[in-house]
């Protein structure tokens, strides 16, 4: 449960060692219990004495879990503060709300007297318990569980896991009574968890008319989760607020993230966190601000402005008012376009390409600022992130032009608006003006090959992602003109990176072909183009759809869950994580041979 073990080495009592983990486990699972009820459930009057006495045990549990660890350590207070303040700011926190639960409780009825008092209890005792579980959760960051000792994890896979984990609890939440309007079977509650947490947009049903604000929340809470990973987040806790990182969460850090040096994991993950929170910020200030007054904001204008903001930079794709963009309010507002175009770009140019601007743009800061005092090398911009730029640009203009004249006959007045927004949202965000499906087909098979590509690596989207496309256009220029390297911007590649991307987007190809042949066999009465187009938004983890998965049966739903899953994960990643490793020493080459290509 904890660190208390590995902590405290010396003492080597094993009796203390099980008793302060048993507490905390108990508190773990109830604390967990009392927030999944109020979350879940509904609760009356009569309910309400054992959620109480819930989290009454929690908190107690919990204070004699941190007086057992002083004790048994021989720690004085003041230490224990300095060295984990974080934690034992929320444990003061989480005591203060314990203690002063009566006038605190007073002074929120009287704020929000619009609510009613049961609701404000109940949340309440969900923000206690969620304290709890807070500190529970900082303490395990740190240190791998006991029973992970002896299992081979590779970065990869406790990537795949922590996703499995999250879908899973994503669905059982999803599940409750309170979070639908009149309950959704297990299949759909797996499959819109799935697309939350994997941030495609696919749903078997309009979320703002079936889910009710708790479960408009949970997928909120899903989608963030999963745009920024949720090992991204826990190492972030770990390493500024959980007392560092161990050596084994800063190899699986470099590994996972391609971080050649060690020293910068901080940096890091404060740009990646930091940035994130920020711009989201950022656009719901806008959305909120650009939206103020209008009729289908009017109900929850914060929940709106943050929900939006965040499904549009994680390129999620769900939208929590009737119809999503394409309800006409919103598809004729300039500002809303505009703000979600913004932040699906930027959550797709990936957090490389962002921390690479932060170092660009802090260096030329500093040197304008105290250019006569230090002199140092300019930082540029990496080749990755020109790449990135670039092909991203490339492609948005492509889109741009391609869309507007393919379908501007059909789009009226409102051609140019829909073509810019298509051109970027296309590629990973999901969202859509107008229903799809009314496009042209040469409009849908353009809008394939965009979906196809994706973002860029790294980043909230997904896809075969930009630098593949944009090395796989790069060595196809270099065999056509001959050339001896892999050339772009005065760098030369490593003839690996063809290898690489040849594989990917034959891999993406491959899983497009088959899921869109299993589609086909399940639901042979549906449109081929558009199952087609289903695949491909399943494969690129997009959410962009010709309207027909509210149509299909279970088994077509579970196998564009298990597509979106991979397809967020990185299909390369997903089976390069269960190979066998690669064995070290020289091996010896077969003798070379030819075979006719052309």
């Amino acid at each position: 449960m904890d660190d208390f073990s590995k902590e405290n080495p010396v003492d080597g009592n094993v009796w203390a060692r099980w008793l302060v983990n048993g507490i905390g486990a108990v508190c773990l699972l109830t604390a967990l219990a009392s927030v999944v009820a109020i979350i879940g459930w509904p609760v009356q009057e009569a309910q309400l004495f054992w959620l109480r006495a819930g989290t009454r045990c929690a908190v107690g549990l919990f204070l004699l879990q941190e007086v057992l660890r002083m004790v048994f350590r021989r720690e004085s207070i003041l230490r224990r503060f300095l060295t984990h303040w974080f934690e034992s700011f929320l444990f003061c926190g989480a005591l203060l709300m314990m203690v002063a639960y009566a006038p605190i409780l007073k002074g929120l009825t009287a704020f929000f007297s619009e609510t009613d008092s049961l609701s404000i209890r109940l949340w309440y005792s969900a923000g206690l318990n969620a304290l709890i579980l807070w500190v529970l959760a900082l303490r395990g960051i740190r240190f791998r569980h006991s029973f992970l000792k002896g299992v081979s994890l590779t970065p990869g896979r406790v990537f795949i896991l922590s996703f499995v984990l999250l879908i899973i609890a994503g669905t059982l939440l999803l599940k409750t009574p309170n979070a639908s309007v009149g309950g959704i079977s297990w299949c759909d509650a797996l499959f819109l968890s799935t697309s939350a947490v994997c941030v495609t947009g696919l749903s078997p049903f309009d979320v703002a008319t079936e889910m009710t604000f708790s479960g408009l929340c949970i997928l909120l809470v899903l989608i963030q989760l999963g745009g920024l990973g949720v090992m991204t987040i826990t190492y972030f806790f770990a390493y500024f607020f959980a007392g560092g990182l161990s050596l084994k969460n800063r190899f699986d850090f470099q590994d996972l993230f391609s971080e050649e040096n060690m020293g910068q994991i901080g940096t890091v993950l404060a740009v990646i966190v930091g940035f994130t929170f920020a711009a989201e910020a950022v656009g719901a200030l806008f959305i909120y601000f650009s939206t103020a007054g209008t009729e289908i904001a009017a109900a929850r204008p914060i929940f709106f402005a943050v929900f939006h903001s965040i499904s549009g930079f994680c390129n999620a794709g769900l939208s929590c008012v009737p119809g999503g963009m394409t309800n006409p309010e919103l598809a004729q507002s300039m500002a809303m376009i505009s703000s979600l175009f913004v932040m699906a770009i930027i959550g797709g140019l990936g957090f490389p390409v962002i921390r690479d601007f932060w170092m660009f743009f802090s260096n030329r800061l500093r040197t304008f600022l105290w250019s006569r005092k230090i002199r140092h090398v300019p930082v540029r911009l990496a080749t990755h992130t020109k790449i990135v730029l670039v092909t991203s640009l490339g492609l948005i203009l492509f889109g741009f032009v391609a869309f507007y004249l393919l379908d501007w006959a059909d789009w009226g007045g409102d051609s140019l608006r829909r073509a810019f927004f298509l051109a970027g949202t296309s590629r990973t965000a999901g969202f859509d003006i107008e229903p799809t499906q009314n496009i042209t087909p040469a409009a849908k098979v353009l809008l394939m090959v965009l979906m196809f590509i994706g973002g860029s690596p790294f980043s909230t989207a997904g896809g075969i992602k930009t630098t593949t496309f944009a090395v796989a256009v790069l060595s196809l220029r270099q065999y056509v003109l001959g050339r001896r390297d892999l050339e772009v911007f005065g760098r030369r590649l490593n003839s690996d990176f063809a290898n690489q991307a040849l594989a990917i987007v034959l891999l993406g190809m491959t899983a497009v072909f088959a899921v869109t042949v299993s589609l086909c066999i399940l639901h042979p009465q549906l449109d081929f183009l558009s199952l087609a187009f289903e695949a491909v938004s399943a494969v690129g983890t997009v959410g962009l759809s010709c309207g027909v998965t509210p149509e299909l049966g279970e088994p077509a739903k579970y196998l564009l869950a298990g597509t979106m899953f991979v397809g967020r994960i990185g299909i390369l990643l997903f089976i390069s994580s269960f190979l066998p490793r690669k064995k070290s020493g020289i091996t010896a080459r077969l003798p070379e041979t030819n075979i006719v290509l052309s």
